[in-house]
């Protein structure tokens, strides 16, 4: 008989409940590996004339290359034929231990890998083969016994189902990367997506051609998304990390009320007169519900252009001279041609409340008169 009932139960429930997790690469090689008792795994497949390579633990991808330089094509449909039907068979059974340890192959590429003793399992599907072969080191002398082929034997009907499944998904996930794809491309607004280092992973149409524009203030390479002003691109890479490391309730909550935490972590980059200056509101991508089809999107960028509305002139102010929320909003409105009466109306101010604000603004945006924040707001927001 193979491994106990209880154990290779959990091992098949282990492996279809991998197969359904976010990002999940098919088949867990770790839980075959701790299952059988192997020092490693080795999934290789072929498929539409391509072959490729997977493993777990002590096998990289320079090994991969030099393995696949040693095992020809025609090491692999020997294999397939005498491992047919997922039939297991042992390596010690048609080349001995002493032979297997005389061999270049062994010294130059299995010995370092803890490698020599293995038992594979092939099995053909419908465009080619695939193979699993479990490995252990020659110089333990622990080859695999009769039930472990038997367990082996019985993961592979588990194992062939998972990577139907597996492909099923792909298939789904291709569909919803698309439709998640032509979603941000209808929006009119530039939308960036970028990977917890930084780097771009999608752009949008918006922000293709925001950023081919001449004088845009930003820059997209292999870098990730940059200002093209060192202290505004300081600022961006910070925002960047914070949007990255923390999860949408620890973000909001670091945010204070009011028109900043509605907009996200707000960034300002200015442009070349007369271009409005650019504000990059930066928050975790989850909070967008991008991170299922974008599988590497920790943090989204969304770019506004300053001054189209007053929420987004609120943030700006906010930002760049230090006022309150309420005192943003008052200078937008008087900034919009409001007197002070009237804008302390639209906020249901008070008179007194109402100077009291100016008077702060007048001390945080350095002027002496309500004409001189008019101007200072227009030339902040220049028309495009």
């Amino acid at each position: 008989m193979g491994l106990e009932s209880t154990a290779l139960a959990d091992a098949v429930r282990r492996l279809y409940a991998e197969v359904a997790a976010p990002g999940a690469g098919g088949i867990d090689l770790n839980v075959l590996r701790e299952c059988i008792g192997a020092e490693h795994v080795v999934m290789t497949s072929r498929h539409d004339g391509d072959t490729a390579w997977r493993a777990c633990t002590q096998f990289g991808q320079v090994e991969e290359r030099e393995l696949g330089q040693w095992l020809t094509m025609a090491d692999h449909e020997s294999l397939v034929r005498l491992t047919a039907s997922g039939l297991p068979v042992r390596t010690s059974t048609f080349l001995s231990r002493r032979a297997m340890a005389s061999t270049e192959l062994y010294q130059e590429v299995l010995r370092p890998l803890n490698g020599g003793l293995a038992a594979v399992s092939y099995w053909r599907e419908h465009d080619g083969w695939r193979g699993l072969s479990y490995c252990r080191s020659l110089e333990s002398g622990h080859d695999f016994r009769e039930d472990e082929l038997a367990s082996i034997q019985a993961l592979v009907p588990h194992l062939r189902t998972i990577e139907q499944l597996h492909a099923q998904l792909r298939q789904r996930t291709r569909a919803s990367v698309d439709a998640a794809h032509d979603m941000l491309n209808l929006a009119p607004q530039a939308v960036l997506l970028l990977d917890a280092a930084g780097r771009v992973v999608f752009l949008n149409r918006s922000a293709s051609a925001l950023l081919a524009r001449p004088g845009c203030g930003l820059r997209a390479d292999r870098e990730g998304l940059r200002a093209r002003d060192a202290a505004e691109d300081r600022r961006l890479q910070q925002a960047v990390r914070l949007a990255a490391e923390l999860a949408p309730e620890s973000r909001r909550a670091a945010l204070s009320d009011g028109a900043v935490a509605a907009q996200g972590l707000p960034v300002t980059i200015r442009r070349a007169l007369p271009l409005r200056p650019l504000i990059l509101s930066i928050v975790p991508a989850a909070s967008l519900s991008a991170q299922a089809e974008f599988g590497s999107a920790r943090v989204a960028v969304m770019v506004h252009n300053a001054g189209t509305d007053g929420t987004i002139a609120t943030a700006r102010l906010v930002e760049a001279y230090g006022l309150t929320a309420r005192e943003a909003e008052l200078a937008v409105l008087l900034g919009k041609g409001e007197d002070l009466a009237g804008a302390a109306g639209l906020m249901a101010l008070s008179a007194g409340t109402a100077r009291q604000y100016l008077k702060q603004i007048f001390a945080k945006l350095g002027v002496q008169r309500q004409a001189e924040l008019v101007r200072l707001l227009v030339a902040s927001f220049p028309q495009e």
